[in-house]
């Protein structure tokens, strides 16, 4: 899909969309859990901005831009987001 203009999505339907899903916990804004947002640069579905409205709704979460990737996760960025999901979990206080 590289020729796919990305789609026109206002951030705050995103965050409402990502809240409304069934994959997703619904997470009350007063709630303090260690939240990690990857996202991929070239994301032609939902561009960086989206990334930055789901960090924004979740107090304290962690956003990490992800440079090249697109919307699915490549086997070639295995090593860096699991970096970045060690460095995040790492960081769990038990």
């Amino acid at each position: 899909m590289p020729n796919t203009p990305p789609l026109k999505i206002p951030p705050t339907v995103a965050v409402h969309l990502v809240r409304a899903s069934r994959c997703f916990a619904v997470i009350p804004r007063s709630a303090a859990v260690p939240t990690l947002v990857l996202h991929g640069t070239e994301d032609p579905m939902f561009p960086p901005v989206h990334a930055e409205a789901t960090a924004a709704a979740v107090p304290g979460a962690r956003l990490v831009m992800i440079e090249g990737m697109g919307h699915t996760l490549p086997r070639s960025l295995d090593d860096r987001l699991a970096a970045e999901i060690l460095r995040h979990t790492a960081r769990a206080q038990v």
